[in-house]
């Protein structure tokens, strides 16, 4: 897997093992906004079985998304199918091969329709539950932004936000006329497969081939929540590579170089940790302007630390002021997710901190004396931790801290001692025997799986609650006899480890966000055993969620840090995602 970057683009190539090359390539185009979110894992793992089935193949990021250089704006649909074109010219000049196919999910499987209809040269097309209708999925689009709706004023005018992301009603209007139907009778030259949970339409020319796509509601979830379609993965793969011939390894590009993001702006990508486990990309000033650093961990599994593409813009944001930001992919989430696509990956493994660890090397070596550490969710879990352990961070900014300290890592402890272990492990035994059960009653695999696997966590989480209050309010009797037993001891010796060592830690909350519930429990009195005993700053912000969802959430967050960091407020701009409400405790 070899990170690349074309026209601004950012990706990588994913080559198959000496002996097994076929003459085609594939070009992976993904879906858009929450869903290109939550199936980064199942786009890795796509790439991989292509790979491994002798083809050359290239996932990347559209302009404005991901990875990828330049931010929203209108014109982007155009763009997108501009950049499908631009993926094959680069796999043809890096690899040599003409033959080249494309492999689209959701709505990229629609924009793969147009790019062959444009460029032509694709000889081949395989489409993953595809959107063939860009007038149904642009409602859909709206039906999703309602669910967590912008503030009044917090998006310049003639735009729409679904979940974090952001199209121009112009690019909205030219999705609408998209119709994939059609465009497929006119591709007579080129090879098509289809796989999809809908029934076929009647419409559809008879030459293309349709098969169903298991299991297509596992796909549709959380990044933590994600069930792989491996079938459906395997039957692509296989006939992507139907009637290609052998063919010599393509040559290895040279490594990709700097990427210009913005002017004066470079990203690198590094491999840190041991055994360059984890995954970095590094932000970098043309003139540093500050001592700091920063370092943003990823927001439970997901890509990239973040919802939406809220921890790219972040980085980008603090390195225009001068500050070089790592953004980390983890070990085992990201773009570092296994090789084995049955494991199951866990949020809060307090190994990664060797990784935060590797990080925070690569910034004093770049020439920062201080860093500052930030992260949501389980980001935040891992990030107390490392700050804890690791003098060299001066700062941390936490947000939405799930839990202080999990029974989770040390194997002496008893299982019925580790409620949070007890959680995870039953929520993962629950999600395999029914996932097993309901494969083989009900092999359509419906939602009703996932509605019971909701509650179940959902309980479990509660269970752990109840086990930890519990046990405070038992620790809180008992210390009229007992004055050295203090509740909460674990959380408060993290917390004076940071003291020590004279980091400053900020944590900040959505004001209905589940993580204040722990720390209720453990710091009942936030104002007199947090803030003026000297442990932490408490920012609250108001009707925020747990992953800071929409821009004007990650806007009051991105102001915190700035001023974690000195950094004078930036002029708000005009009708644009200065509306936020945080305060402090």
């Amino acid at each position: 897997m070899l990170p690349i970057s074309f026209d601004g683009c950012a990706g990588w190539l994913h080559l198959p093992a000496e002996g097994r090359a076929r003459g085609r390539g594939v070009i992976i185009c993904e879906s858009f906004g929450y869903e290109a979110l939550s199936t980064q894992r199942a786009t890795l793992v796509l790439a991989r079985m292509c790979a491994e089935a002798g083809l050359p193949t290239l996932s990347f990021h559209y302009p404005g998304t991901g990875d990828s250089a330049g931010e929203e704006t209108p014109g982007q649909i155009e763009r997108w199918i501009a950049s499908i074109g631009a993926a094959a010219a680069f796999l043809k000049a890096q690899t040599g091969l003409e033959d080249i196919a494309l492999c689209g999910l959701r709505l990229g499987a629609l924009l793969a329709i147009e790019a062959a209809q444009t460029f032509g040269g694709i000889s081949a097309l395989a489409l993953l539950a595809p959107v063939l209708s860009g007038k149904t999925y642009a409602r859909e689009l709206l039906l999703s932004g309602s669910m967590v709706p912008s503030r009044e004023g917090s998006l310049p005018p003639g735009w729409r936000e679904f979940l974090g992301y952001r199209l121009h009603n112009d690019d909205l209007a030219r999705l609408r006329i998209l119709d994939g139907e059609a465009r497929l009778g006119s591709l007579s030259h080129v090879r098509v497969r289809i796989a999809s949970p809908a029934a076929r339409p009647a419409a559809l020319p008879a030459d293309i081939a349709w098969g169903p796509f298991q299991h297509h509601d596992g796909l549709a979830q959380h990044a933590q929540d994600l069930m792989l379609p491996l079938r459906a993965f395997r039957e692509t793969a296989t006939w992507l590579a139907e009637g290609a011939p052998r063919a010599a390894v393509p040559p290895v590009p040279p490594a990709r170089e700097a990427l210009e993001v913005a002017p004066g702006l470079q990203e690198l990508v590094l491999r840190l940790g041991p055994g360059g486990r984890a995954l970095g990309i590094l932000t970098r000033p043309a003139h540093v302007k500050a001592d700091w650093g920063a370092v943003i961990l990823n927001s439970g599994l997901n890509h990239h630390t973040g919802n939406g593409r809220s921890g790219v813009r972040l980085a980008r944001r603090l390195a225009a002021r001068g500050v070089p930001t790592l953004r980390l992919d983890l070990d085992k989430i990201g773009d570092c997710a296994p090789a084995d696509p049955d494991e199951t990956v866990g949020f809060h493994d307090l190994g990664r901190v060797e990784d935060v660890r590797a990080a925070v090397d690569q910034l004093v070596q770049q020439g920062s004396s201080r860093v500052l550490l930030t992260g949501i969710c389980a980001g935040a879990y891992i990030g107390l931790h490392a700050a804890a352990n690791d003098p060299r961070i001066r700062a941390a900014v936490l947000v939405n801290l799930p839990y202080f300290y999990i029974r989770d890592e040390d194997p002496a402890i008893p299982l019925w001692r580790r409620p949070l272990r007890l959680a995870v492990r039953l929520a993962d035994r629950t999600r395999r025997w029914r996932a097993a059960l309901l494969w083989n009653r009900n092999p359509e695999f419906g939602p009703a799986f996932f509605r019971r696997r909701y509650v179940t966590q959902r309980v479990l989480l509660l269970w752990h609650y109840a086990l930890l209050s519990v046990s405070c309010r038992l620790k809180g009797t008992l210390r009229r006899f007992l004055p050295a037993l203090q509740p909460g001891a674990r959380a408060r010796r993290l917390l004076q480890a940071l003291v020590a060592h004279g980091t400053a830690l900020t944590l900040v909350y959505g004001t209905q966000d589940w993580g204040l519930v722990e720390l209720g429990i453990l710091f009942p009195d936030h104002q007199r055993d947090l803030v003026d005993a000297g442990y932490a700053d408490l920012r609250f912000i108001e009707n925020a969620d747990h992953t800071l969802t929409n821009a004007w959430m990650f806007d009051a967050y991105a102001r915190i840090l700035e001023e974690m960091l000195g950094l004078p407020p930036e002029a708000p701009e005009a009708g644009s995602r200065q509306a936020s409400e945080e305060h402090p405790a």
